[in-house]
Order: structure tokens, then C-alpha cells, then sequence
């Protein structure tokens, strides 16, 4: 589980280092808990496939298929399997394998219930960074109205972002959708929807500029974050012809 490849996106900085923190300290559990053999071993396995936005996504994909593996054993408790194979998707990308993580979007966009959720969100920013924002906002579109029906908060949130992402990718505006982005920096979660969309943002405006529309997102509350977005989507409708 331990090669290496080269990653799309640079290791991330310290805050993020230790965000993920926790995912070293599945690392180190795992050879005791595979041992013992314990029935949350599937679940152990995807918090420690959570090392690919440390900058090992290689280590990750290998993390995701032992819990992909364990699935379907009556022995284990699993989380719901979509968790598996979207983090394996989201590792592949950053591995540079961006057609395996479509091949796996795709197939979560075929499921029910969160798989059709993270399917959708997936495919969605992976067109996006393909410069296909026409079908990703058709696509993200759907996402939202598949997370309303599944009635969670955080993959409402999560799909929102993520049309929001596409949709100011698509009209050139990269400086709000970095901008979004930062107000996501303290909720990794909900940033899941931005972790593919946010690359063509982030090399459309250059590392300095990025870096400072995310600094000013993520000095943002929740509030001000919606009114930020409120704010720029009624301005942009204005602007429309």
C-alpha cells in the first residue's frame, strides 16, 4: 500500500497537514487492527485512505480497495460502500489517472441513495476540470437534486458548492469560485464537492492570486459565506444579456 506517484495537486500546506492528521493515526492502528482482526477494520481503512490530500494517493487507493474488500463480509461493519470508491476515485485523480476516477463516478451515479450523490458531484467536477463545464452544470444540477431527496445537510451543502463552483468556472469567474472555496477550508467534508472543480480555478488565476481569494473565503463565517454567494449570483443574473 505504500507506492508513490506523482500527484496533480502539491502537498498541502500545514493547516491541511493537520486537518488530516487523523489519518496518520489510522495508519498506525491498522497492522494491530488487522491482526485482531476487529469488525471496524473496513472503516479504519477509509480513514486512512483519507492520506491522498496529504499527498499520498497512491497509499490511499490501496487503503480504499482493502475497505472495498471487506464490504461484503457479514463479519465487518462497514460505512455505506459508496465512501470506498469515491475516495479511491478522488486518489486515482490525484494519481493523474483521471479516466479510472470518471469510470468510478460513473458507476456511483448509477446507484441509489449516497452513491448516486457523490456519483454525481464527482462527475460533475471532473468535467469541469475537463473543460466541459456545459455538462457539468447539467450534471451538478442533478447532484443537488439527488442530495435534497437524500435530506442530508452535509451533501446539500457539499452538491451546493459544487454547482456554485461549476457555474462560476463556466461564466470566468475563477476569483469567486476560489473565493467559495476558502469559505469550505474549515469543513472538509463539505469541500469534497470542490476537491477536482477548484484545479482548472486554481490554474486559471495562478498560485498567488488563488491563494489569496482562498485566504479571503476562509476568513469568512457561515453567514457571510452565503451572502457572499447570494450576492454574486443575483449580480451575475443582472448581468446576464
Amino acid at each position: 500500500m505504500h507506492g508513490r506517484a506523482h500527484a496533480i495537486r502539491p502537498i498541502p500546506g500545514r493547516e491541511q497537514l493537520v486537518r488530516h492528521e487523523p489519518a496518520g493515526w489510522a495508519e498506525e492502528l491498522l497492522p494491530v487492527a488487522t491482526t485482531a482482526d476487529v469488525a471496524q477494520l473496513p472503516r479504519l481503512c477509509i480513514a486512512a485512505s483519507t492520506c491522498l490530500y496529504m499527498g499520498r494517493p497512491e497509499d490511499a487507493v490501496g487503503y480504499a480497495q482493502a475497505a472495498s474488500a471487506l464490504q461484503d463480509d457479514p463479519g465487518y461493519q462497514p460505512f455505506d460502500s459508496a465512501w470506498a470508491s469515491f475516495l479511491e476515485a478522488i486518489a486515482h485523480f490525484y494519481a493523474g489517472r483521471v479516466d479510472r476516477y470518471v469510470e468510478i463516478c460513473t458507476a456511483l451515479a448509477a446507484r441509489t441513495g449516497l452513491g448516486r450523490i457523490m456519483g454525481l458531484s464527482g462527475l460533475a467536477t471532473g468535467l469541469t476540470f475537463a473543460g466541459r463545464s456545459g455538462e457539468a452544470m447539467a450534471i451538478a444540477d442533478d447532484g443537488l437534486i439527488a442530495a435534497r431527496v437524500h435530506a442530508n445537510p452535509l451533501w446539500i451543502a457539499s452538491a451546493y458548492y459544487a454547482l456554485l463552483a461549476v457555474f462560476f468556472d463556466r461564466i470566468s469567474r475563477p476569483e469567486i469560485a476560489a473565493t467559495l472555496y476558502g469559505t469550505t477550508t474549515h469543513h472538509a467534508a463539505v469541500a469534497l464537492g470542490f476537491t477536482v472543480a477548484i484545479d482548472p480555478v486554481r490554474n486559471a488565476l495562478g498560485t498567488d492570486t488563488f491563494d489569496r481569494c482562498v485566504a479571503t473565503g476562509a476568513a469568512m463565517d457561515t453567514a457571510e459565506a452565503v451572502r457572499y454567494a447570494h450576492h454574486h449570483i443575483n449580480n451575475t443574473r443582472e448581468h446576464q444579456p
